[in-house]
């Protein structure tokens, strides 16, 4: 068996190698980049300084520095009213000019007087004549000096980098109007098992079966990394079905993630199907165990350019597994860095069970109540039902030199 860090390195080595093979890319407005999520292909450059020009950074009035000689307080008529957005002018000698916070600012030798250091009320009063300072401040204080946050041709945002609101802003602020991004990813998850029933059938179970909790709960989780399109399908356990199914699919997909049919059972059928000889030119797959409870068999590997990530039939091992692995890897086929497992300190609420030579990752429910709490819920490969509400995995480590759980907070992966 290999160690859960072992398997989750191969598995984003091979998603890095087909990530590097990624070069489709489309040209979008900023807005639709963001609102999907997208990953940028390419450096993005400021066409605009940031500011675009001098500003004021309060609600006062400029004046002259070289008219505020003296002591306080001093009396200037006021000669303009620039509001945010209005033409600039100039202030004459022994003047002031009403501005707001963002007016234009022209000139030099010109401070600005925060209303508060006037005479005049803040609020919305018409323009004064006349003001009268009774604290000066230093020259050019108060002014957002042209291009002092961004330069023109600045390098804003990096390739690589995921399109979030932040990001956005800073794009539209500094004049981008379209960014080429990697094409969304394209991913098909496939369920196998006689004995599934669909969501419209629940409710009138045949005999032996159950519900397909794992094709909404995968396809659920790869919406939840905002960086995929996803696709389900579900075939029998007959081989032939299954073959001809995957092999379709990964003509389309830049990621399949199959769920079951990859242990020691007569029916097994992904296993079986992608380690048969007549699919080995095409693909490149690797069957095992990791020790882990719950998911300890694993799979993955490559049909032609598309990854494959075989997960164990359990909801609960299937949940486990896709956090610990497939997430990370939908990261790095997206275009993004890779990054480590996260981990916060949180007092365990509750018993936890004692590994014994493999790690044990415990769903659980994180919250923060004074300090971090992770309560783990009722355990088991196939406890569906305990999996409401769940937030993060206690990890109680076999390997004796770390003694102690590890909680991981889930939906890490969010950019």
């Amino acid at each position: 068996m290999i160690s859960p860090l072992e398997y989750r390195a191969s598995c984003l080595a091979v998603a890095d190698t087909i990530a590097r093979t990624r070069t489709a890319t489309t040209t979008v407005d900023p807005r639709h980049a963001a609102a999907t999520h997208a990953v940028l292909a390419h450096d993005v450059y400021a066409h605009l300084p940031v500011p675009p020009m001098d500003n004021s950074a309060m609600d006062g009035f400029a004046v002259r520095v070289c008219d505020l000689q003296g002591n306080e307080p001093w009396a200037f008529p006021v000669v303009g009213d620039v509001p945010a957005g209005a033409s600039p002018m100039e202030v004459p000698p022994k003047s002031a000019v009403r501005v707001m916070t963002g007016s234009e600012v022209i000139g030099d030798g010109i401070t600005i007087i925060p209303v508060e250091n006037t005479n005049i009320p803040a609020g919305p009063f018409p323009c004064p004549t006349e003001i009268i300072v009774t604290q000066a401040v230093a020259e050019k204080r108060h002014i957002r000096h042209k291009g002092e946050n961004v330069q023109q041709g600045d390098c804003i945002a990096r390739a690589g980098q995921s399109v979030d609101a932040g990001t956005l802003a800073a794009m539209v602020s500094c004049g981008v109007r379209s960014v080429e991004i990697l094409n969304r990813l394209r991913v098909t998850v496939i369920t196998t098992g006689d004995e599934l029933t669909d969501l419209e059938s629940s409710h009138n179970l045949r005999q032996a079966h159950i519900p397909d909790s794992n094709s909404p709960m995968i396809a659920q989780l790869v919406n939840d990394t905002q960086l995929a399109d996803v696709h389900v399908v579900r075939v029998s356990d007959h081989s032939d079905s299954f073959i001809n199914t995957i092999m379709s699919v990964a003509e389309t997909s830049d990621l399949i993630i199959t769920t079951g049919g990859i242990s020691a059972g007569a029916f097994d059928v992904v296993k079986e199907g992608l380690s048969a000889a007549e699919t080995q030119q095409a693909s490149h797959m690797w069957f095992g165990k990791v020790a882990m409870q719950p998911g300890k068999p694993q799979g993955y590997g490559t049909i032609g350019n598309t990854m494959v990530a075989c997960l164990p039939g359990n909801p609960v091992s299937a949940f486990v597994s896709f956090h610990l692995f497939v997430s990370p890897a939908i990261r790095v086929l997206a275009g993004l860095p890779p990054q480590q497992l996260p981990s916060v300190e949180a007092n365990i609420c509750g018993s936890l069970p004692t590994p014994k030579g493999r790690d044990i990752f415990v769903p659980a429910v994180l919250r923060y109540v004074d300090a971090w709490q992770a309560t783990p819920v009722p355990f088991g490969s196939h406890f569906v039902g305990s999996l409401a509400g769940v937030n993060a995995l206690v990890q109680c480590p076999a390997d004796d030199k770390t003694p102690e759980p590890v909680v991981i907070p889930l939906n890490f992966y969010k950019d």
